[in-house]
This record gives structure tokens, C-alpha cells and sequence, in this order.
């Protein structure tokens, strides 16, 4: 919201500087174009009724004003305006700003409107207040809050959201809840999430998964992998050939990687090099 949003929440942890700020902007308002009355009565000027839409609206184009200014109106503004609503707003525009939130008004509604503009905010939610559905909301908007979620409530349903928005998240999940369908979203959400996968778990349907959605995960691949595999992770993404076994280099697969791009015609096997061109050509 321009410069003045961050003047905001870099002063959250100081309650006169919010309220100086709302009621500057309130006499800013007036004064510039509703009454024009002296800034100093423009408090009294402005219906109650119109705080909230134009203070926001003007904050979006406001320069920063000096601190002095703010404080040289912050008495009056302290007895008019709800210091909840200032927070609940502040955090809204910018979940981050919930570290300066005083602990005495970080309500489950101010929390859980701050973790749903950035899941990252879980970080500053009081243990008292990591309530499930919290929790989901952080990493349904930030796979990676999955980190800042109480073990208590670490559930295979928290941990699912959290893959399906990020499948790299998988590294926060404990293993007994690595569930077939936990490390499956994952990987189809993001290949490269199959080496949080563990061993034993990667099955012909997850790796086949994860090379379907990024080829070069095929690094990541057991080393028995099949023919299949090989050449799905190919077709997705032909310079996925460098990761294929010899072995399985076979005319099908090499094929299937010189026409996702020519480049991969590099690991082909020199004795089928001429073939895969010729072939190329005449396809």
C-alpha cells in the first residue's frame, strides 16, 4: 500500500503512533477535500461513518509524515478510535506486522487474519492461539508455516495442505505421517519434494508422479526404476536423459528425449546417435 503502509506497521508496537497516524489521516482527508475546514478541526468534521473506507483509500496514496505530527494529535485519536481495529487492519494488509502486535491483543481473530495474508505469521501466534483451524490457514496460504505448526497438532490433514501448496513442505512432516497420500500430493505438487520421500515409500506410483510433474527429479529415483519412468521424466522434459541408466537407454526413450529437445541428444548412446537423428528427421 505504498510508502505510508510501511511507516504503519513498522510503528505496530507503538499505540500513539497508530492512532496518530488514523487521526492524521482523518484531518488529511477532510482538510484536502471534504470540508475544507483547518487540519486541526478535522476530526470533528468527519463522519464516523467514513473512517474506515477513505482512511484506507487515502493510505494507499499518502506520503509519510513526520512523527512529530503524528504525535501532536494522538490524544484526541486515542478516545476515538478502536485500537483492535487498528491492528486487525494492519494485519490484513501485512501478516508480518503480527510480531508487532502487543501479546495483550493478539486475538484469534487478529491471528488468524494474519497468517491468512502470510502464512509465515504463524511464527508469532502465541501458543495459546494455535488453534487447528489457525493452523490450517497458515499452510494453506504458506506450505512451509508447516514448520511453525505444535506437534500436537501436526495431523495428516494440516500436513496435506501444507504439501499441496508447497510440495517441498514434505521436509517438515514427521515420517509417521509420511502417508502414502501425503508424499503422492507432494510430489505431483513438486517433483523435487520426492527426496523428502522415504526410501522405502518411493513406489512405482510416486516416482512415476514425480517425474510426470518435473523430468529432472529422475535424479531422485531409486536406481532400480523402470523403463516407464524413465520415460515419462523424458517427455517432460528431454535433458532428463543425463539421469537415465545406460541400460535403459533404450531407442523408445532416447527417442522420446531428442524430440522434448533436441539438446538431449547429447546422452544419447553414441551407437544410437545416427538412428535417434534419422528417425527425428523423417518423424
Amino acid at each position: 500500500m505504498g510508502v505510508a503502509i510501511r511507516y504503519w506497521t513498522f510503528g505496530l508496537h507503538h499505540s500513539s503512533f497508530l492512532c496518530d497516524k488514523h487521526n492524521l489521516l482523518i484531518m488529511k482527508r477532510s482538510h484536502d477535500s471534504v470540508f475544507g475546514s483547518p487540519l486541526r478541526h478535522g476530526l470533528d468534521a468527519l463522519p464516523k461513518e467514513l473512517w474506515n473506507a477513505e482512511i484506507l483509500q487515502w493510505l494507499q496514496h499518502a506520503d509519510p509524515v513526520s512523527l512529530a505530527q503524528f504525535r501532536a494529535v494522538s490524544r484526541r485519536a486515542a478516545q476515538w478510535i478502536p485500537m483492535s481495529r487498528l491492528y486487525l487492519t494492519a494485519v490484513q494488509e501485512d501478516g508480518w506486522a503480527l510480531q508487532r502486535v502487543p501479546e495483550a491483543l493478539k486475538t484469534e481473530a487478529v491471528c488468524l487474519a494474519a497468517v491468512q495474508q502470510d502464512g509465515q505469521a504463524l511464527q508469532f501466534v502465541p501458543k495459546a492461539l494455535k488453534a487447528e483451524a489457525v493452523c490450517l490457514a497458515a499452510v494453506q496460504q504458506y506450505g512451509w508455516a508447516l514448520q511453525f505448526v505444535p506437534k500436537a497438532l501436526m495431523k495428516e490433514a494440516v500436513c496435506l495442505a501444507a504439501v499441496q501448496q508447497d510440495g517441498t513442505a514434505l521436509q517438515f512432516v514427521p515420517k509417521a505421517l509420511k502417508t502414502d497420500a501425503v508424499c503422492l500430493a507432494a510430489v505431483q505438487k513438486n517433483g523435487r519434494a520426492l527426496r523428502f520421500v522415504p526410501e522405502d515409500m518411493k513406489t512405482h506410483a510416486v516416482c512415476l508422479a514425480t517425474v510426470q510433474e518435473n523430468g529432472w527429479a529422475l535424479q531422485f529415483v531409486p536406481k532400480d526404476m523402470t523403463e516407464a519412468v524413465c520415460l515419462a521424466a523424458v517427455q517432460q522434459d528431454g535433458s532428463a536423459l543425463r539421469f537415465v541408466p545406460e541400460a535403459l537407454k533404450t531407442e523408445a526413450v532416447c527417442l522420446a528425449a531428442v524430440q522434448e529437445h533436441w539438446k538431449a541428444l547429447q546422452f544419447v548412446p553414441e551407437a544410437r546417435r545416427q538412428k535417434i537423428v534419422r528417425l527425428v528427421n523423417v518423424l
